[in-house]
């Protein structure tokens, strides 16, 4: 196990942090050292294996205890958040590194974040814990694609989703909506499904396989090369896409955010899934 406050101990050098495990089990000196000069060239601690473990950095400390873990040769890694004592710096190194071992030694991980993105990089499979309930268990395509409540389809994204009620849709889009899927009660919309233009434009329900909602400009907000822009609806915020560039835009300005039916996820009163986004 790798604790996240490192739980090394204090009177030992990270040689003898390393070296512990092996001496409960009665190894020869010889071979103790001989596999723990080779682990810590692995962790890039070869040149601090006589120093003591209170002068090491975040960083360095979280490979020790990995380390030590790693010694054991076990049969099953559990890491507790080992991530949220370590320089920002460190962590993709770190990341790489319990990954690059775990796999090289084919043993079965169980890794607990409240990070989703930190989840969403490295997993096989996650499990959405809330209250100690398991909520969903799947792949992060899985989760992503077709999440089993509102809950999980908010949290597993870089970007969270944004919902509104169907209440706040344009008449037609409700009655649409609500005749296909009567239980739905609020609606889902990943940012990159969500577009928006100016009301002027006229562009509210083309279509019966569009889906409009009607609200006011707030702001933007710029991630590199990408533009969203931030929506009211009713008393929530929404992200969207411009469909063409509102540079003119003033905070309060009727906009018109717009999808289409097949994109659109849709929940039930108590956030159960109802419909998924179809691929």
């Amino acid at each position: 196990m790798v604790f996240q406050e490192f739980a090394l101990y204090p009177t030992k050098t990270v040689y003898g942090n390393i070296d512990f495990p092996l001496r409960m089990k009665g190894l020869p000196r010889s071979e103790r050292r001989h596999r723990v000069v080779k682990l810590a060239e692995q962790l890039n601690l070869q040149t601090l294996l006589e120093r003591r473990v209170h002068r090491l950095s975040g960083g360095e400390r979280q490979r020790v205890a990995l380390g030590r873990a790693l010694i054991k040769d076990p049969r099953l890694f559990l890491l507790d958040e080992p991530m949220s004592n370590v320089d920002a710096g460190m962590q993709d190194d770190l990341r790489s590194l319990i990954l690059e071992a775990q796999r090289e030694l084919n043993i079965p991980a169980v890794y607990v974040t409240h990070d989703q993105v930190e989840a969403w990089r490295i997993a096989d499979k996650i499990g959405v814990l809330k209250g100690g309930e398991l909520l969903q268990f799947g792949t992060p395509s899985d989760l992503y694609t077709l999440p089993a409540n509102r809950f999980v389809a908010e949290f597993i994204s870089d970007v969270p989703m944004s919902f509104v009620s169907v209440e706040f849709l344009s008449v037609p889009s409700k009655q649409f909506i609500l005749e296909n899927w009567p239980k739905a009660r609020t609606v889902g919309l990943r940012q990159d499904d969500a577009g928006v233009a100016d009301s002027k434009d006229g562009l509210i329900d083309i279509d019966a396989d569009s889906v409009a909602i009607p609200s006011r400009y707030s702001h933007s907000e710029r991630f590199a090369e990408t533009v969203v822009y931030v929506l009211s609806v009713g008393d929530g915020r929404f992200r969207a896409h411009a469909e063409a560039r509102l540079d003119g835009a003033n905070t309060g300005d009727s906009m018109t955010i717009r999808a289409r039916a097949a994109h659109v996820y849709l929940f039930d009163s108590s956030g159960s899934l109802v419909k998924a986004r179809q691929r």
